[in-house]
């Protein structure tokens, strides 16, 4: 239950408001329907396959140093705690730079000659978009700690469902805009984030805290009764 609550939390926390930017200012300027599609769909399945890829080498590496069940519940022990590390230091950078603050995605600047040109174009620079999440030390950390579970499965609907809940404001503004209500839609955004901004912040805190806390229990839990 932790690890699905660890998910749900690091799809949070990795929300992407620049994705959404770029697609609106992309429908303003009146970028082909099909471009905007495809720069969608190529950002959300390059983050599954970046996470995947992580998950991958993870579960080969995992592989090779056990020798036995013990030694990889005790590394998924381990894992845990350090995503929980991850989750508090994400807290103290966000509290310190004031996170709450941030450019929120109608605020993000954004160019929309990414989305011009060919299919391959802007599915190339959809895919480079979506691959920069290699460089988010959350999924990074989410990966390896799913791959210790050995599940195939789990690393499938875990990071799944990390890159839906990342990118849920890029593919919710694609849905409006094919129901042609993307201007009402993101207006609406708009208002609730100006008037619930800090009890969003306050719900997102607490939640990252609480699957801190319950990573690191368990984990060190394990340790102590080992011992």
């Amino acid at each position: 239950m932790e690890l699905l609550l660890a998910v749900i939390v690091a799809g949070l926390v990795s929300i992407d408001p620049i994705g959404p930017a770029i697609l609106f200012k992309g429908m303003s300027d009146g970028v082909p329907r099909p471009n905007l599609v495809t720069f969608t769909v190529a950002t959300c399945a390059a983050m599954l396959a970046a996470g995947v890829a992580l998950a991958a080498v993870s579960m080969v590496v995992i592989d090779v140093v056990t020798a036995s069940p013990s030694q990889n519940e005790a590394i998924e022990a381990a894992l845990k705690i350090g995503l929980a590390v991850v989750l508090v230091f994400w807290l103290l950078y966000s509290g310190l730079t004031g996170g709450g603050h941030r450019a929120e995605p109608h605020e993000a600047r954004a160019d929309a000659g990414l989305l011009h040109g060919s299919a391959s174009r802007v599915s190339g620079t959809g895919a480079a978009f979506g691959m920069a999440a290699l460089l988010n030390p959350v999924l990074v950390a989410l990966a390896v700690t799913l791959a210790a579970t050995e599940s195939l499965l789990a690393v499938l609907v875990g990071l799944t469902i990390w890159t839906l809940i990342a990118e849920c404001l890029l593919v919710g503004l694609l849905a409006a805009y094919l129901m042609g209500a993307h201007e009402r839609a993101v207006q609406t955004v708009r208002r609730w984030q100006v008037r619930h901004r800090t009890a969003i912040w306050v719900v997102l805190y607490t939640a990252a805290a609480v699957v801190a806390v319950l990573l690191a229990v368990d984990g060190i839990g394990y340790f102590a009764s080992s011992r």
